[in-house]
């Protein structure tokens, strides 16, 4: 469907005519009904800090393994780069393990949702 004005001159200056072209083009717009959990597990931030923590993790892993690799450290201080990079693995691993559990837990409210309106028509 296309609706055009009549005529093809432009408009004067300071009047209110206009001229305009609509086309209609077929579109879906689906709406869901959200009860209020599952509201609060889609807007959560979980996931997001997770990767955040997880990318301080792993950045300060890698930098403790260069300082390790490249720099002549006497023993104790060797010992104190050691230990920081077993915490900072350790957070690589605990945070990668909860974004994904994060990540899939949103998945399945979102799937949960679809499948329900689904089910429904």
């Amino acid at each position: 469907m296309t609706l055009e004005p009549s005529g093809s001159r432009l408009p004067a200056r300071g009047t209110d005519e206009l001229q305009f072209s609509v086309r209609v083009r077929p579109r879906t717009l689906d709406v869901y009904y959200l009860t209020t959990a599952e509201l609060h597990e889609l807007a959560s931030v979980g996931v997001s800090l997770h990767l955040m923590f997880f990318g301080v993790s792993a950045g300060a892993a890698v930098a403790l393994v260069i300082a390790l690799l490249t720099a002549t450290l006497d023993t104790r201080t060797n010992a104190v780069f050691v230990a920081l990079l077993a915490v900072s693995l350790l957070g690589v691993a605990y945070f990668s393990v909860r974004a994904v559990l994060d990540w899939r837990a949103r998945d399945r409210v979102v799937r949960s949702v679809t499948d329900a309106e689904r089910r429904a028509n």
